[in-house]
């Protein structure tokens, strides 16, 4: 009986010290889930409240592109159109917000050059524009970045002005929402409607000949 508890106890402490070798990666792991869903309740909610449209893992060949882009969620309000990126990453984010590129920091203090998702996101936007016949200048589009709430980075990065935000998920309801009260006249329902079921229909096509052809989406 006693070799039994022995033995119990043995695996016990060896199962307990993987666990805790392996919680810093599956902490992560959920982290990265739960703050995608929290972006995901955060616009649908907002969406949902204000009578809003909001597409949500579109994917669109692009201008100039071969392959589709996916774009995480596109909201359209009264007032703007928002294109918003999921940005996760742990540890810290530093740099110039203005340059093509920035800089992480892991937690384990190692660091690697990254692509400005502002960049990307504002690649996208203007090749959206051209496929929605939309003027080069135009102010419609909203380049949105919004990163989990755990990540560190200098307070001059964070951007909540005409066009452009990169702010923590929390945040982004409160800041669509002080974007709506600008004194412009609103999009019409009919433009609305006629834009989200053009994107809807490219997404969709895109998406079932990715599953006819045996790819993942999500």
């Amino acid at each position: 009986m006693i070799a039994v508890l022995i033995i119990l106890l043995y695996l016990f402490l060896l199962a307990f010290s993987v666990l805790l070798f392996f919680a810093p990666n599956i902490r992560r792991f959920f982290e990265k889930r739960r703050y995608r869903q929290r972006v995901y309740k955060a616009l649908h909610f907002y969406a949902e409240e204000n009578d809003q449209l909001l597409i949500n893992n579109c994917y669109l060949i692009l201008p100039g592109e071969e392959n589709a882009t996916r774009i995480d969620h596109i909201l359209l309000a009264d007032k703007y159109v928002y294109v918003v990126h999921d940005f996760y990453q742990d540890g810290s984010v530093f740099g110039n917000i203005d340059d093509p590129f920035l800089f992480h920091q892991s937690p384990s203090g190692k660091k690697e050059k990254i692509e400005n998702p502002l960049t990307r996101n504002r690649e996208i936007i203007d090749k959206l524009k051209v496929l929605v016949g939309v003027e080069e200048d135009s102010s419609l589009f909203v380049n949105v970045v919004c990163y989990n709430k755990s990540l560190l980075l200098p307070p001059e990065m964070i951007r909540k002005e005409q066009g452009l935000f990169f702010l923590p998920s929390n945040e982004i309801e409160e800041t669509i929402l002080d974007a709506e009260r600008d004194s412009i006249p609103p999009i019409s329902h009919e433009k609305s409607e006629k834009l989200i079921q053009m994107l809807k229909k490219r997404s969709e096509g895109i998406k079932l000949e990715y599953r006819r052809q045996g790819q993942k989406i999500e």
